[in-house]
């Protein structure tokens, strides 16, 4: 058996997806990136330890689920910066928590273990965090989770870039949802599949 860190999230469109890769290129020019991988836009809904063997039957779950949701339009929120983190934050609505919530119940059987930075980073997790850990394997569901989208993760844990941005143009539709293997800090090694919603 073969273990990896996976992450399930949602795509936007390739507008979105462009108009962020475009940032974090000019985002390059003020520090030094953290992430390795390659930079592809998502929302994480799920971040878990998988079994390579149970990566079909994930694809399986989450193509019938994709048979009977719709695409999901968020809101962008704010900018934020924090531990070399560029965030675009997304307001939380009941159609984005209801998809988090059925995905990771779904998924969750198939979970092996936690993934070995969290086992490294527990001790940091708030009692809510914690139980959802212990739970979920993941520490930032239910009430915890806040939807973005990653710009960079650079180096240095205390910079504050400075970069113009028009929130409004981050507001969008996350039209699919996939699985990729994931590299450190979140960032896509390899993909798996990716699903359209329904319209």
């Amino acid at each position: 058996m073969s273990y990896i860190p996976c992450a399930i999230v949602l795509y936007p469109t390739k507008k979105l997806s462009e108009l962020a890769y475009k940032i974090h290129q000019d985002l390059q020019t003020q520090g030094t990136l953290a992430t390795t991988g390659n930079f592809d836009a998502h929302l994480s809904l799920y971040l878990l330890e998988l079994d390579t063997n149970n990566i079909k039957e994930v694809e399986n779950i989450l193509n019938e689920f994709a048979s009977s949701n719709r695409i999901v339009s968020l809101s962008a929120k704010a900018v934020r910066q924090g531990g070399g983190w560029v965030d675009v934050e997304y307001t939380r609505n009941d159609i984005v928590d209801d998809i988090q919530l059925n995905v990771i119940k779904n998924i969750n059987p198939l979970r092996s273990g936690l993934r070995e930075k969290d086992k490294k980073t527990i001790g940091t997790a708030t009692n809510s965090q914690l139980e959802n850990l212990q739970k979920w394997g993941y520490r930032n569901a239910g009430d915890e989770f806040t939807p973005h989208v990653t710009l960079a993760r650079f180096n240095d844990k205390d910079i504050q870039v400075k970069f113009d941005i028009n929130l409004h143009e981050f507001d969008d539709q996350f039209t699919s949802i996939g699985m990729f293997e994931m590299g450190d800090y979140g960032t896509c090694v390899r993909k798996f599949f990716e699903i359209p919603l329904l319209m």
